[in-house]
C-alpha cells in the first residue's frame, strides 16, 4: 500500500506498512518556472520511520468485527469537515482554518462532492 501526495513542486510517496517515505521535489531555485517544464533537475530524499499503520488497521478490523459500527457517521462527518477546512485554507492563502469554523460552508457545493 502506498499513499502519494502530489503538489505543485513535487510528490511524496509514503508506504505506511513498510515505514518508508520517498520524495521528489523541484529545486527551490526552479520553483518560479512554469510547471510545464518537466525536465528541470530535482531534489530527492528518503526517510524511514517505524510503521504503525498495521497495528492500527488490525485494531480497526477487530473493532468492526466485534462491534459492527465502526467507523461511525460522526467520524465520516469529521473527515468531510477536514476536507472543507483544507479547501478554505487554500482559498485564503493557506492560512490555518479550524475545523469547527467550517459550519458556515454547509450549504456550499465543492467540485469534489
Amino acid at each position: 500500500m502506498t499513499i502519494t501526495y502530489t503538489g505543485r513542486w513535487g510528490q511524496v510517496i509514503v508506504d505506511p506498512l513498510q515505514g518508508t517515505l520517498n520524495s521528489s521535489l523541484r529545486r527551490t531555485v526552479d520553483r518560479d518556472q512554469p510547471t510545464t517544464r518537466y525536465a528541470l533537475a530535482g531534489e530527492r530524499f528518503s526517510k524511514t520511520f517505524e510503521p504503525g499503520g498495521l497495528e492500527a488497521a488490525k485494531m480497526l478490523i477487530q473493532q468492526l468485527i466485534e462491534d459492527g459500527d465502526y467507523p461511525t457517521g460522526e467520524n465520516g462527518k469529521h473527515i468531510v469537515e477536514c476536507l472543507v477546512a483544507a479547501h478554505i485554507s487554500h482559498e485564503n492563502g493557506n492560512t490555518p482554518v479550524r475545523v469547527v469554523d467550517t459550519a458556515s460552508s454547509r450549504s456550499r457545493r465543492f467540485s469534489w462532492a
